[in-house]
C-alpha cells in the first residue's frame, strides 16, 4: 500500500464523519412546513348551539361565551360566531353581557371581535341603574379586562346618555374613557 494513502486515510475518515454529522444535524433541525395555500376558506368544523364557560382559580364562573353557531376555518385558524353572547361575571358587580349578530375569535382566543348591532348590557346594582351600550364593533380582551371600540358608541343609563366616536374600558373595576366628539346628556334623578 502506498505510504501517502496510509497517511491520508485517517484524515479522509474524519472528514467523511464530519460531513455525515453535519448532514444529520441539518436533517434533524428542519422544521416541517405545512403548505396551507391549497386550502380554501372552507370550515373544518361547525358546532351548533355552542357554549363554553371559564372559571377563576376559586372555581367561580369568570366568563361565558355562547353562540347559535361556531365555525372554525383551518386556513387562517379563525373562528366565526353567529349570534354570539359573551357574559363576564364578577363577585362584586352584576354581570355584563355583550351580544351581536356575529363575532370573530383570534386563533389564540385572546380577543373576540363583535360585529354588527353590538349591544353591551349591565344589570342594575344597588345605586346604579341598568346600562346599555350600542355600537357597530366591539373588541373584548377577557384576560386583560379590556373592552374597546373605535366606532361610534352610545351609552344609555336611566335618562342620561353619552355619544362618542371611540371608547375604552380597562381594569377589573373598569375606568371608561370616551373620545372623538363626545356628547353627553345628563338627567338628574328625582
Amino acid at each position: 500500500m502506498n505510504a501517502r494513502l496510509v497517511s491520508w486515510t485517517p484524515l479522509i475518515v474524519v472528514s467523511v464523519l464530519a460531513a455525515l454529522t453535519f448532514w444529520l444535524d441539518r436533517v434533524v433541525q428542519i422544521t416541517p412546513w405545512v403548505d396551507t395555500r391549497g386550502f380554501a376558506h372552507d370550515p373544518d368544523y361547525i358546532v351548533e348551539n355552542f357554549k363554553a364557560m371559564a372559571f377563576d382559580r376559586q372555581g367561580r364562573p369568570w366568563h361565558q361565551l355562547e353562540a347559535a353557531r361556531m365555525t372554525h376555518y383551518m386556513d387562517d385558524d379563525t373562528t366565526r360566531l353567529d349570534r354570539p353572547v359573551y357574559t363576564q361575571y364578577s363577585a362584586e358587580r352584576p354581570p355584563v353581557t355583550v351580544h351581536s349578530q356575529r363575532a370573530l375569535v383570534t386563533p389564540d382566543g385572546s380577543n373576540v371581535y363583535f360585529l354588527d348591532d353590538v349591544q353591551l348590557r349591565r344589570a342594575a346594582d344597588g345605586s346604579r341603574a341598568p346600562m346599555v351600550m350600542s355600537t357597530a364593533f366591539l373588541q373584548v380582551t377577557p384576560d386583560a379586562h379590556r373592552i374597546q371600540t373605535d366606532r361610534a358608541v352610545t351609552v344609555q343609563q336611566a335618562g342620561s346618555s353619552i355619544q362618542a366616536g371611540a371608547m375604552l374600558a380597562e381594569g377589573e373595576d373598569p375606568i371608561v374613557r370616551f373620545s372623538k366628539k363626545v356628547k353627553s346628556v345628563y338627567e338628574r334623578s328625582r
